[in-house]
């Protein structure tokens, strides 16, 4: 006898579904020195032509690592609670 296959359910993919918070970038602060690229462990940050741009917030934990090395002075993102945010 073969054992069940283990199912995938969609909620475990994705994020939103058990993200507790998520990152915002405030675009007006943002220096574009890209310290929340470099640190981010899940590689969410998104760049083009070395200007942040924003989150992929399909892979984005929520961690809020970005968010803690952005420049105190700064302070260019902020993390929400996720059920905050209006899609």
């Amino acid at each position: 006898m073969t054992p069940p296959r283990h199912q995938e359910h969609k909620d475990h993919q994705d994020p939103t579904s058990w993200r507790t918070y998520r990152p915002i970038l405030i675009l007006e602060r943002c220096v574009h020195c890209l310290q929340c690229w470099i640190f981010c462990p899940d590689s969410s940050v998104v760049v083009k032509a070395g200007k942040v741009v924003g989150f992929d917030l399909e892979h984005c934990k929520g961690c809020g690592i970005c968010a803690y090395e952005c420049p105190d002075k700064f302070h260019a993102i902020e993390m929400v609670l996720e059920k905050q945010v209006k899609v």
